[in-house]
Order: C-alpha cells, then structure tokens, then sequence
C-alpha cells in the first residue's frame, strides 16, 4: 500500500477512537481510516460534561441513539418522582434555549415572547436544520425519512397547497457560516417564497416558539426543536431521522404520511418526551480520569483546567486582566 497522507494513521492500526466525528479533521480522519480498513470508533458527551457515550458506529446514526435512549429508559424504571421531576425540568429549560451540557442559554438564537403570527394563518410551520448537525461521513447517515431536507421541504409545501395551508419555513439561526457568517443557502431557500409560502431567514427576528403555536402544527427534519415544540403542545413530526423520532407517533417519513397527519394532527407524544428527555438529563457513562470536559478546557479531579487548544489559557488571561485592568480604573475614578 502506498504511502499514507497522514503519518499516525498506520497500517499496523486496528482501531482509532475520535470524538464526535463532525470537525473537518476528524472527518478526514475517519474517511482515511475507513478507507484503508481501520475500525473507527466515536465518543459523544452525553447529559453532561461529567459525563460521555460510546457508539459502535456513530452518534450521527440515529437508529443507535434511539437503542441507547430505549435501554436507559428501561433501565431507569421505575421512574421516582425525584426523576421525574427532573425529566419535566430539562424539557422547561429546553424550551426556553437552555443547553444542559454548555449549561448556558443560547441567548444569540433565543427571542423573546411576545410576537404575533395570527396573519399568517391557517399555516405549517417547518423548522429546518443547521448544516453543521450531520455527519459529514456517509457511512454514518441514517437511511430513514427524507434523506435531504430541500426534498422533505418541497413534499411538504405541495401536501400544503393540495390542503389549503400556507407553508411557513423557519430556516436555523445557527445556519450561517462559521467562518464569515454569509449565508450560503440562501437561494436555495428563497426559491420556496412565494404567495403560499414564507421563509424567515437566520437572521429574522422570530421567536421558533411563539411561530410554532400559532400553527396548524409543525414540521422539522432532524433539528432538536421538534422537541420544544412538542413539550408546548404542539402536534410536532419529524420529516427525517431526528434524535427525538423514536417511533411511528412522531414520524413523518412519507408523503401519504404527512397527507394523513397534516388533515388529523393528533398526537400522542408523552411517552416520546419522557425518553427522550430521561436520557439527556442523567444518561451516560461517567468520567473516570476527569471532573468534566468541555470544547475549551478539562477539569482535572482536582480542579485544575487543562485547556483544549492552543492560546485558550493566553486569550482567557488576557480577558480577565482586561476586565479587572477595568474594574480597577472604574473604582479610581469613583
């Protein structure tokens, strides 16, 4: 065999382990391993930093997700009131833009309540997904639903019209691009406009909630608000294979399925929730040799942080003597 593009993959390998898998690096990693015959295996964070995941294949198949969220939820029975509370806690917080690893709120996507969408009615409202929430490695995707969200997006908009629903598209604040923030879908979406349809952009000032309320019911294809929106109430199907389709009560996977749906929106979506949601507020296997992990630093058992790339520790510390170089000027002049 010729020789290899990247030095610490060798042939003498039988097996590499990656975290997550979706980093342009990573990807290219996996790509080369999988090529020349190595074993890839991949590690997620799971409920918390304190805590992760092992899969046999990735935690952007969804079908070994749903196997793991299953398990844990038998295992968890009998469900105590203790857990139940904190089941119903992670969906409250969900629902107001609260991630539960970063343990922050995602106050750059979240709107505020308030707004008004009755003159858009009767409509579907359709959340898309942001390009950075799927594997990058085919062999990972999941062969279930709509396979692309532009096709899942063009079903929907013709079962609307057949139905007399004006189609609203919600496409994600977090589509943008990482690098320069330019909008690389935009034509792509702004060929659904027209006088059946709406498509607010990532940079709208439009509250996913509020807009989900005021609909007839709603639509995504993998994204995770479909689990917002049905914590409110809302009749919610997945198009794709989201993490929360755990089963036929939610899935939307065809077009005489969306047809069906559309024409009778009930749902019963309790049990969908409770594993869902039993999983990401205490499911995962705990760290042994560290406190927590995050994308910036490891905590140490003892406290101490070991940070993840190069010049986090300089910029941190030169944020911080900024901040008290501030304090301190303010306090003189007080």
């Amino acid at each position: 065999m010729g020789q290899l593009a990247y030095p610490f993959i060798t042939e003498e390998c039988s097996q590499i382990t990656l975290f997550n898998g979706r980093e342009p690096l990573e990807s290219v990693i996996i790509r080369k391993s999988i090529d020349i015959g190595i074993k890839v295996h991949l590690t997620e964070r799971a409920s918390n930093d304190s805590k992760y995941e092992n899969y046999s294949i990735s935690p952007h198949y969804q079908p070994e997700w749903w196997d793991k969220a299953r398990s844990f939820w038998e295992e968890s029975q009998p469900i105590d009131s203790i857990r139940r509370m904190e089941i119903y806690k992670y969906l409250e917080l969900k629902s107001k833009g609260f991630d539960s690893f970063l343990g922050q709120k995602w106050h750059k996507y979240y709107v505020k309540h308030g707004q008004d969408f009755t003159n858009l009615r009767p409509y579907v409202v359709f959340f898309t997904t942001s390009t950075h929430e799927f594997s990058p490695i085919v062999e990972y995707e999941c062969k279930f639903g709509f396979l692309d969200q532009f096709e899942a997006a063009k079903t929907l908009r013709l079962v609307c019209e057949k139905l007399g629903y004006k189609l609203v598209i919600r496409r994600h604040p977090n589509s943008l691009s990482p690098f320069d923030e330019r909008d690389r879908e935009v034509l792509l979406w702004d060929e659904f406009s027209s006088p059946n349809a709406v498509v607010f952009g990532p940079k709208h000032y439009v509250n996913s909630i509020e807009l989900a309320k005021n609909s007839h019911m709603a639509f995504v294809w993998r994204s995770s608000v479909g689990i917002e929106t049905l914590f409110e109430g809302v009749p919610t199907y997945a198009l794709g294979s989201a993490r929360w389709a755990l089963n036929e009560s939610v899935r939307a996977w065809s077009e005489e399925k969306i047809y069906s749906v559309i024409s009778s929106p009930a749902q019963n979506m309790n049990l969908t929730l409770e594993i869902y949601a039993n999983y990401m507020a205490k499911g995962g296997i705990p760290l042994k040799h560290f406190k927590s992990v995050n994308r910036y630093f490891i905590t140490t058992l003892l406290g101490d942080r070991l940070y993840m790339r190069l010049g986090d520790r300089f910029v941190i510390a030169f944020s911080n003597w900024v901040r008290n170089s501030f304090y301190r000027n303010t306090r003189r002049k007080a």
